[in-house]
């Protein structure tokens, strides 16, 4: 009985979380928020989505949360790298050949540290959740992402449909 209570209290926590989602993100160009609160936003409504669809237990969230935000932002580390390299190749004529194999030599090697990570945190992961609700993280992390994206892309769409 208590768990159908979590349950359905992470469910309603999870609603309100996109429901707020969907609206910061679509004031987004209206808004004077910082980017740094308005990332910190997207953050807590990541964490919810999160905790509700590995329906975390209390003690389960405690332990997992620490271990995450410490891949999360070493994984965010890398990924800035990636997006510098990014940058870069939008100049691609301007670049010479050395310069342009060195770009791909970080990105593979940037791709390389990725999975190193993932292998290194879904080991922490499986000591403190069940196999199977990591194998959920990554399902969520990518349906977090497709909804943000919703969000951020729905407002754009439907003006362009006017």
């Amino acid at each position: 009985m208590k768990t159908k209570s979590i349950a359905s209290t992470l469910k309603l926590t999870f609603s309100l979380c996109l429901s707020l989602l969907v609206f910061s993100v679509a004031s987004a160009q209206k808004d004077t928020t910082s980017f740094a609160k308005k990332k910190a936003i997207i953050e807590a409504q990541k964490s919810a989505y999160i905790t509700t669809k590995l329906e975390l237990t209390t003690a389960e969230a405690q332990v997992f949360w620490p271990v995450y935000n410490e891949y999360d932002a070493k994984k965010e580390t890398i990924m800035k790298a990636n997006r510098e390299n990014n940058k870069k190749i939008k100049n691609i004529e301007t670049l010479s050949d050395k310069e342009t194999q060195a770009i791909i030599d970080e990105q593979l090697a940037n791709e390389e540290k990725l999975l190193a990570l993932k292998k290194e945190y879904t080991g922490k992961f499986t000591k403190v959740l069940s196999v199977k609700k990591v194998v959920k993280l990554e399902i969520a992390e990518r349906e977090f992402r497709k909804e943000l994206l919703k969000a951020v892309k729905g407002p754009k769409k439907q003006a362009l449909d006017k």
